[in-house]
Order: C-alpha cells, then sequence, then structure tokens
C-alpha cells in the first residue's frame, strides 16, 4: 500500500512519505454523505460518540470499537435478559409493557409507597391541600388510590412570624390588592390607606403593611379579610359580664358586677339588680372640694307631679338591738378643728316663695322623739391611759399632742373622769389607714371589771376627727374603776393595721339633756320669743307685764294686769268679773286686822276663841284647845315657834362634828370623819328624811342598823352596810320605805361606795 495510518494522529499518509493526492481519489461513507477527499495527501478518521478510533502503527490497521454505555454517556451496551429480548437486534421488552415502581413521599390507602403501574401506566394527578398539611417544602407526591400519584401543592396562611410551614399557593382579593402579568403582587390604593387609632393620630401602611398589635392583655389574629381582638386570659364572658383588669388579664365577677341589658341595671354586690343602680354592701364617698359651692353628691330629682316621691329612701332595720347600743340611720361628723368663723348648716332646706305647698323642713311620725340634745361644755379629761402609759397632759386643750395610739392588735386607751360623762371629742393629727382600728368600746363596772357597749363613732373607728356620743343612763352599773374615775376603754381589734392613728386632744363632756319628745312635751333651757306667745299656746299674749300686777285670764285673749297690790291687799273675786285689789274687813270687830309688807297680821279677841278653826291639807278642819294649836313637822320637816311666829323648816340643817345617831327628818353639814348612824326602823314613817353633805376631804360614813339596807340606783348595801365618800361637796339624801326596810337614795352627788 502507498499509505498508511499516521500512529500518533489516526489519520491516513503515505507510506514512507512516497505517493501523491492523486495516488487517494476518494473516500465514500455509508451514511450517503458526499465523498472525504485528502488533503494534502491526508485523510482524517475521527470517532463519534459512542465510537473509538484507534490506530495502529507503524502499520497499516485503524481499529474503530464502540464504547460501553453508561449513564452519563452513549456507547454500546447489552440487555437484562430477564426484561429484554433482542431479535436481529431489534430490542423488545419480555411481555410488551415496562414493569417499573416509584417512590413518593405519603400515601393514604388504597393508595401506595412505591406506586406501580398498572399495564405500563400509573396516573400522575395535582391538588391543593390546607396550610401545614406539608410543611415547609410546600410540594410533595402522595398516593391516594393503586397505581396513582398526586402532585400536591398547599394553600399558604397567615402567621405573626416567619414560618415556612406555612408557605403556599394563594389568590389575592381584587378590593385590597393588584397583581401584575409577571405575578408582582401589590397593596391597593397603598398611597391613600390610613388606619385611625383611639388616639386620633393616622396609621399610615409602610410598604403596604399595618400591624396590628395587642396592648396589655390584648392579642391580635387575622384570618381572610377578619382582624380578631381576643382579651388576653379572660376565657369566656357571660351575657351581662362587665370587664375589668384583674392581675394580669381581663376578668368578670357577675355575682358582684353585673349589667342587666334587659332592663338597662347595673349590680354592685348583686346580679340581680332591681333599679338603675343596685348596690348591695357598703358604700364609702371620699371627696376634697376644689371649688366653691362644690358637690360631693348631688342628686337632681323630678317629682314629676307623682306623688310620693322620695329623692332619698333610708329603709333602716335595727335588729336585735339593745340598751347601751347607739345606731344612727345619718351620722353627720362635722371636724370644725381648723375653723376660725362662719356658718355650718348639718341639715338645710331653702325652697321658693312661688308656689302654695306647704314645705316641712323636718317631719316626724308617730312615737319619734323630734329632738334630742345633749348640751353640755368639752374640757380636759382628769384621766387618759394609752395602754398603761399616763398622757393626760400631752392630750389636754394646749398640750404636746403628738400620741401615737392603737399602735398593735388589742392595744386599748382608757379615758377617766370623776363622775359619768357622754361624749369624747377626739382630734387626730393622722387617722387610721384603711378600715380603721376597728374599736370596741367598754364602760368601767367595777375595780378592774368592763361591759361593753356600741356608742355613735363619729371618728368612723379613728379615721378622722370626731367626736364619739353615748348616752350614760343607759350604762348600766357604770361606777368608779381601780383609778377612782367613771372609764371609758378603747381597744383595736384590726389584724394589721398600715399607720396607727397620732392623737392630738382628747376633751371630754357631761351633759344635760334637753328635748322635744313623741308626745310634744318640750323640755328646753329657756325660750326667747319676738312675737308674745298667745294664750292659747301657752303665753300670755303680751309683751309685758305690770310690774308687781297680778295677771288675770281673759279666755284666749291675752291676759290682763292689775295694779301693784299696796300693803295688806288681796285679790278678791266677783262674780262675773275680774277679781279686784281689796283689803280685808271686819264689820264686827271680832278681828283686829293689821296689813304690813306683804303681811296681814289678824288678832282675835278672847272673846271669840271658841269659833277659831284652821283648815288643812286633809282630815277637815282643826279648832284650837285652850285657844292653842299644835304644829308638828313630819317626814323631811321641823317646826318651830317664838312668839306669835311659827317657823316650819324641810328640814333644818346642822353640823355634825362626832360619830352619833343622826336626828330623823334633819340636814347634817359633816365637819370630819365620823361614823354617822341612821336611826332604828322603828316608829319609822314612809318618807322619813335624813340628808348629809360631806364638807371636809375626810372619810364620811353613813351606817345603817338591824336588818335595814341602803340603795343607790341599782347598788345594795348589805344589811347594816354602809354608804361612803372620801370628796369634799359630796352629798346624799336617803328616805325611809318602812314596808322593806329600805332607806332609798333620792339625791346623789358625788361618788358614794356602797357596802
Amino acid at each position: 500500500m502507498p499509505y498508511q495510518v499516521n500512529p500518533d494522529h489516526g489519520y491516513l499518509e503515505f507510506r514512507d512519505g512516497g505517493g501523491s493526492a492523486a495516488d487517494v481519489q476518494e473516500i465514500t461513507t455509508d451514511d450517503g454523505a458526499p465523498p472525504v477527499l485528502p488533503s494534502a495527501g491526508n485523510v482524517n478518521i475521527l470517532g463519534g460518540e459512542g465510537i473509538d478510533v484507534t490506530g495502529q502503527g507503524p502499520g497499516d490497521t485503524v481499529t474503530i470499537s464502540g464504547e460501553d454505555a453508561s449513564t452519563i454517556n452513549k456507547g454500546v451496551a447489552y440487555f437484562d435478559p430477564t426484561a429484554f429480548t433482542v431479535t436481529n437486534g431489534f430490542v423488545e421488552i419480555i411481555g410488551g409493557t415496562a414493569n417499573c415502581s416509584v417512590d413518593v413521599d405519603a400515601n393514604t390507602a388504597p393508595g401506595t409507597d412505591p406506586v406501580v403501574s398498572n399495564a405500563g401506566t400509573i396516573i400522575m394527578t395535582g391538588a391543593q391541600v390546607a396550610s401545614g398539611v406539608i410543611g415547609a417544602n410546600v410540594i410533595r407526591t402522595d398516593s391516594l388510590a393503586a397505581n396513582t400519584i398526586t402532585i400536591e401543592i398547599q394553600r399558604s396562611t397567615t402567621a405573626a412570624a416567619g414560618d415556612s410551614t406555612k408557605n403556599g399557593v394563594s389568590h389575592f382579593d381584587s378590593a385590597n390588592f393588584g397583581v401584575s402579568a409577571d405575578g408582582f403582587v401589590t397593596l391597593a390604593n397603598d398611597a391613600v390607606l390610613t388606619l385611625t387609632g383611639d388616639d386620633l393620630v393616622a396609621v399610615s401602611p409602610t410598604a403596604g403593611n399595618i400591624n396590628v398589635l395587642g396592648g396589655a392583655g390584648v392579642t391580635t389574629s387575622g384570618a381572610g379579610s377578619n382582624l380578631t381582638i381576643d382579651l388576653t386570659g379572660a376565657g369566656s364572658f357571660t351575657t351581662g359580664s362587665v370587664i375589668f383588669w384583674g392581675s394580669s388579664s381581663f376578668d368578670q365577677d357577675n355575682a358582684n358586677f353585673f349589667y342587666d341589658n334587659t332592663n338597662n341595671r347595673v349590680g354592685i354586690g348583686t346580679n340581680v339588680p332591681l333599679d338603675t343602680l343596685h348596690v348591695v354592701g357598703a358604700m364609702e364617698l371620699d371627696h376634697t372640694a376644689t371649688e366653691n359651692d362644690d358637690h360631693a353628691l348631688e342628686m337632681v330629682v323630678n317629682a314629676n307631679g307623682f306623688s310620693d316621691v322620695k329623692a332619698l329612701d333610708i329603709d333602716y332595720i335595727t335588729g336585735a338591738m339593745g340598751v347601751g347600743q347607739d345606731e344612727e340611720a345619718i351620722l353627720v361628723n362635722i371636724d370644725e378643728s381648723a375653723s376660725t368663723g362662719g356658718i355650718i348648716a348639718g341639715y338645710l332646706v331653702l325652697t321658693t316663695s312661688e308656689g302654695s305647698a306647704t314645705v316641712n323642713g323636718y317631719e316626724t311620725g308617730v312615737n319619734i322623739n323630734p329632738i334630742v340634745q345633749q348640751s353640755g361644755t368639752f374640757g380636759n379629761a382628769d384621766y387618759i391611759r394609752n395602754k398603761a402609759v399616763d398622757v393626760t397632759a400631752a392630750l389636754a386643750s394646749g398640750g404636746a399632742g403628738a400620741i401615737t395610739a392603737f399602735v398593735a392588735d388589742n392595744d386599748t386607751f382608757t379615758i377617766g373622769e370623776p363622775a359619768s360623762f357622754d361624749e369624747l371629742e377626739v382630734i387626730l393629727t393622722t387617722p387610721a389607714s384603711g378600715a380603721g382600728i376597728a374599736p370596741t368600746f367598754e364602760y368601767s363596772t367595777g375595780a378592774a371589771t368592763f361591759a361593753t357597749f356600741i356608742p355613735a363613732d363619729g371618728t368612723n373607728g379613728f379615721r378622722n376627727t370626731g367626736s364619739i356620743l353615748w348616752d350614760s343612763s343607759t350604762l348600766a352599773g357604770w361606777v368608779a374603776a381601780a383609778s377612782g374615775n367613771f372609764e371609758i376603754r378603747i381597744t383595736r381589734t384590726r389584724n394589721t393595721l398600715a399607720t396607727s392613728p397620732v392623737l392630738d386632744e382628747i376633751q371630754v363632756a357631761a351633759t344635760t339633756e334637753f328635748k322635744w319628745d313623741k308626745n310634744g312635751d318640750v323640755n328646753i333651757n329657756s325660750l326667747s320669743l319676738v312675737v308674745p306667745l298667745t294664750v292659747p299656746n301657752g303665753g300670755t299674749g303680751v309683751a309685758t307685764l305690770t310690774d308687781h300686777g297680778i295677771m288675770l285670764g281673759s279666755g284666749a285673749g291675752a291676759v290682763t294686769v292689775t295694779a301693784a297690790p299696796t300693803n295688806g291687799q288681796l285679790l278678791i273675786g266677783s262674780t262675773g268679773v275680774d277679781p279686784v285689789l281689796g283689803s280685808l274687813t271686819s264689820t264686827g270687830g271680832s278681828v283686829t286686822i293689821t296689813p304690813g309688807a306683804g303681811t296681814i297680821n289678824l288678832e282675835v279677841a278672847a272673846s271669840n276663841d271658841a269659833v277659831l278653826t284652821v283648815t288643812g291639807d286633809s282630815g277637815g278642819a282643826l279648832s284650837p284647845t285652850a285657844g292653842n294649836l299644835n304644829v308638828y313637822g313630819l317626814s323631811g320637816s321641823k317646826t318651830s315657834g317664838s312668839g306669835s311666829t311659827l317657823t316650819v323648816k324641810s328640814p333644818p340643817y346642822a353640823d355634825a362634828s362626832a360619830s352619833a345617831t343622826s336626828s330623823l327628818n334633819t340636814g347634817e353639814f359633816v365637819t370630819g370623819a365620823y361614823t354617822r348612824t341612821l336611826p332604828a326602823s322603828a316608829g319609822l314613817a314612809d318618807g322619813d328624811l335624813i340628808e348629809y353633805v360631806c364638807i371636809s376631804a375626810s372619810a364620811l360614813v353613813i351606817q345603817s342598823v338591824g336588818a335595814q339596807k341602803i340603795r343607790v340606783g341599782s347598788l345594795i348595801s348589805a344589811a347594816a352596810g354602809t354608804l361612803t365618800s372620801t370628796a369634799i361637796g359630796d352629798s346624799v339624801s336617803l328616805r325611809f320605805r318602812a314596808s322593806d326596810g329600805f332607806w332609798y337614795a333620792t339625791s346623789v352627788v358625788g361618788v358614794w361606795l356602797v357596802a
């Protein structure tokens, strides 16, 4: 051969450089392409895909071989005889179909994993599923039926923060969003959208977004076009709930705070309100004025022509109220300690002059005392103890004050006076905090014994300056304690108290009661009238009376007054006309009449002695015997005569300067430490009297005898017992009662010890 294969390049060339292009005309291939012509004596033979060309030079051999096929390259391959058959180079699948399977992400019976073909076919479908079903992959393969694969894509949802598990496919509300042809989503009308909050500040979106955030106790969530605002921790509220903020969330308490929407009523302390506002329980209103004519509580009530309309209706039930207990339907406690003048009306009623109604400023029904007044003067207490510490001087008027009281539970405060008293004035520098000290009140019933009572407490448990009032006559057995004083003891019962009261001053008062009682009887100290009280109303009908004149009645008209009588003149009656002033006369001259200044002296001649009589209050006329009449004093009276003068004393008093038996129906000024013995019971009559006055600071002992006993109020001495006083000025009046042999004290001044 004149050519050979170049071993380095795999192309034909002339052997040993011999030959010429004319020796090789052309090379024809079997694919019908144009012949390959040599160039410079060379023809290049190159391998294509899957074909390898190898030159075996020097020599004349060119090897053309097929490459093995692989998963990434073309080449020559052979076949699995169990799956394929080859006839004359034609490859067929055994059985005529491919027997293949596909693994999937999930399956639900009758679906399978892997999914196998049915006659060489696997059905492929698509579907949407709810958000969160697939998760972060968003798309999955799922077999829901045999030989079937469903390619699922999950729908998207909203989330409070970025969460790939919520990704998915969605479409948009055309009223709120726009979507361009390339799928770009924009917020419709973004430039003008605003959201106005409760604070009236407009909120505008940023990049189409407005954050709606929950404040304390509130969470927000959205679904579709709905924004949901939840009250954290409140759970579900029932109908009528009035929502309030609890410890960390909104809460409800229908039993104590309720709104009846059917009847438009609010209940506090009840869930069955009976009126527009129905409160069950106590109420407190604390108000500090900020201007003149301020109102802490104002009620504007229009009776609107109806009858029996009440602006304020108090239905007060006393319950088992007993002796020694005070209750007040309305208590007005006025602290005027900082005032320097002015007028305070505890109760003021004003009305217009127009109209014809009768307006009563105060009206009461049957069985009510309209007015009871405790009249007296406050003064320093004789004895004050803060627990065991004497604070009398500090709490007196002008004292240092600054006494902290009731520091601990069960601490006591004791006030004492030599005699019983009825009222305390308490001036505070610092009030007790909260609900006050919850005080109990007691009065002394002996040296170391006390009984409880409930006064009217204007201090509200020492929470404000005020007065404490009671009726001492209702405190049965109130006597001096070991201190020698009638004591009132106050005890704190509040377990916990943040601030104890600090006292500046304590004053006491023993009062006199004046009143207008339920029967219409009036007990007053004095009465001053501008217009004279008419006779039908118990007056005289005149402004002045003739000095020394005598008033004469004129029916319902004003009284008339006589001239001033002269010495010895008397008012002498005349039938049908006013009596007149006249003088006594003795027509027969049997009586000598001598008028004087405030006297008329009658002298009877001896010849007329037999006809003279004297008439007493009872027992008929008394006639003298031998010209003599005996006049005796009994039961508290003594008579004595001298010349023409008869003196009646009730009883006569004299000094008693030794221990001895007292004279009946007398009074004694006892000058020292003596024992005065009462007369024996024999011969004593009902009402027989002895009065004693202690005029020294020594002990006066009144001694009863035999079976006699002495009774002072509810206190009774032993048989042959004693009554003792050690205070100057103390006095006692004793009257005897024969049926029980008791000496009864009808008048007592000071402290008397019964034994």
